[in-house]
Parts: C-alpha cells; structure tokens; sequence
C-alpha cells in the first residue's frame, strides 16, 4: 500500500491541529511511517525527501502519547464494518524482531546473541479485507502457534464482513482446526494444503 492524498483526506479530520510553522505535511509524514515500517530502518536513516527526521520522530511520538493513532484504527474499523462490498479477508501474521541489542548483548559477541534473541520477539496477528481495511489484530509471544492464534482473530471478526466470504491464509492455517474454525464462523476458508497431505484439496 501507498499514502495518497485521497488516504489522507479521509482521515484528516481526526488529526489533531498543526500549531507553528509545520514544514513537513500530513503525507509525507505517513509516507515516512510507512518507510520505517517497511524498511525496518532508524529515524536517522530516513531518506531526506520526506523532511528533518528529528520532525518526524516527535511528531509520531506525540500522536501516540495524546492517542491519535488509536482513534485512526478505531474509525478505520467503523469504516469496514459498515462498507458494502467487501470481497474477502486475509489472514496472516508478522515477526516484529528485536534487536540484538535487546538481548543486553554487548557489541562484539552480538552475533552469538542474534539466535538468543528470538525468544524476545513479538508475532503480530491481523485480519483485513480486501487487503487493506484492518479488522482485528491481536499480539503474541513469538513462539505462539499462527493456527491457534488465528482461530481467536476468526471469532472477532463481525459478522457483516464474514458471513459467507472467502478468507485467504497460507499454509501455516490448513490445519483441520484452522479450516474448521472458519467454517463455523460463516467463511469459506482459502488456503493451499500441504504437499504432505493424504487427501489434498484444490
């Protein structure tokens, strides 16, 4: 996904007021965002199209410390429980890495820590639909099971946006419970079985 202006405009209204001379704008602020997130990069190596790092930095900061972020997930979630047309959902999940730093490792042995590390990793878990519009996300240990965890994301998802839709999930849900899960919550489970598999499905 890509911030646009049009993204912009319809959350805008749940910003709070610029005070000063502001140099950097609303998109280029969440295009900002999107880079560190994507990138897994320090504020200091933002590239310097997106304006003065230290700007940026506070200014996220800020949004989280007075809830703005909160309040964008919340209206976004308001949006899709009332859209029409929604195609499908996806299932998926993500490792959020700590640094070996993390770990207290010190900087010459920090690669004999960097395995030791994951056991400080974070798993985040989300349903969205049609790629994009967020439904519910809930965050586990790193070692915690996707299947099980998805199970738990299936039961919260309302049910405008589940009843008789396709969600799509990689191979680590084709567990019979996973699909099953699925099925009792009114979607139709899409996700590619195992090559190990006795009786495979299309």
């Amino acid at each position: 996904m890509k911030w646009t202006q049009e993204h912009i405009e319809r959350i805008q209204h749940l910003f709070p007021k610029q005070r000063g001379n502001v140099e950097i704008d609303y998109l280029s602020f969440f295009q900002a965002l999107h880079s560190i997130a994507e990138n897994g990069c320090k504020w200091q190596a933002l590239p310097k199209k997106f304006g003065n790092w230290n700007s940026i930095y506070y200014r996220f900061r800020y949004w989280i410390d007075i809830g703005i972020f909160d309040r964008i997930e919340k209206h976004s979630k308001s949006q899709v429980v009332n859209a029409k047309g929604i195609k499908t959902s996806v299932l998926d999940s993500g490792h959020i890495k700590v640094h070996p730093d993390g770990t207290g490792a010190p900087k010459k042995r920090a690669a004999k820590y960097r395995q030791k590390s994951s056991r400080f990793n974070t798993k985040i878990h989300s349903i969205v639909a049609d790629e994009t519009l967020p439904i519910v996300r809930r965050l586990s240990s790193g070692f915690a099971a996707n299947d099980s965890e998805g199970r738990k994301l299936m039961m919260k998802v309302p049910k405008k946006i589940r009843q008789g839709k396709p969600l799509m999930m990689d191979k680590a849900y084709e567990g019979d419970s996973c699909r099953a899960t699925a099925k009792s919550c009114g979607m139709i489970p899409v996700v590619p079985p195992k090559s190990n598999r006795k009786e495979p499905w299309e």
